[in-house]
């Protein structure tokens, strides 16, 4: 069943209020995803994860998406993984499970919001949500790096 066009219409109305830090409008069409089509938050995410993919040039078939980086984007270093909020590297792990297509991995990590009670789930979401939105503000396009 082909995707529902207004729940792609919100992952894309949100990502872009996010890029912008419109912190309202952001706010306005998740809650308009995850209260009005809460079957269309997997779709959201998956939406989330290709478009940072293809923002970064991520070729799948290549067999070189390993790792997520994060960057503290106030120095500029890489950050101590242990860190980073587990939220955030959930959304790290799920967008790295996607973009080297590891249906398996991606799959078992959804699985994991859809076991949530409404609060966490909506962490979750935000925390995929503003990882791609600071990757597409932070990391010019096509400058995929590959972590052995």
């Amino acid at each position: 069943m082909p995707p529902d066009p207004k729940v792609l219409e919100l992952a894309r109305d949100a990502l872009l209020a996010a890029m912008r830090k419109q912190v309202d409008d952001t706010t306005e069409h998740l809650r308009a995803l995850i209260h009005d089509h809460p079957r269309g938050i997997q779709t959201a995410l998956l939406a989330w994860c290709d478009t940072v993919a293809q923002h970064l040039g991520v070729d799948p078939d290549d067999g070189t998406v390993k790792t997520l980086t994060f960057w503290d984007t106030e120095s500029g270093h890489i950050s101590d993984l242990s860190q980073v909020d587990p939220v955030y590297r959930w959304a790290g792990r799920l967008i790295t499970a996607r973009a080297a297509m590891d249906q398996d991995a991606y799959a078992a990590l959804c699985a994991i919001v859809d076991d949530l009670g409404p609060q966490d789930r909506g962490k979750h979401v935000i925390a995929v949500l503003n990882c791609a939105a600071m990757t597409i503000n932070g990391v010019p396009a096509g400058s995929a790096r590959s972590t052995p």
